[in-house]
């Protein structure tokens, strides 16, 4: 009998749950499952600026910050040019 692989999602959860790190990064399918918002959803609140960007770590390969999601959650994050002016 051969091992089944774990699905995706269960991958993605498995991430979501144990990403307790601030610093922690998430592909977009994690940060689907915490924000419960739809892929086009996201890229149109990133660029409105009113969602944290992502950071890009090549040419297709980007992922956000655990914690700047979470502070996004409990509407906490701000942009960072907001966060400058208030220095």
């Amino acid at each position: 009998m051969q091992a089944t692989k774990p699905k995706r999602a269960a991958l993605w959860r498995a991430n979501v749950q144990t990403a307790n790190d601030d610093d922690a990064m998430l592909a977009l399918p994690a940060v689907q499952l915490l924000t419960s918002a739809a892929r086009s959803t996201i890229y149109d609140a990133i660029k409105a600026g009113t969602f944290p960007r992502q950071a890009k770590q090549s040419r297709r390969f980007a992922r956000w910050r655990a914690g700047d999601v979470r502070a996004w959650l409990r509407n906490e994050w701000k942009p960072a040019a907001a966060q400058q002016a208030a220095a």
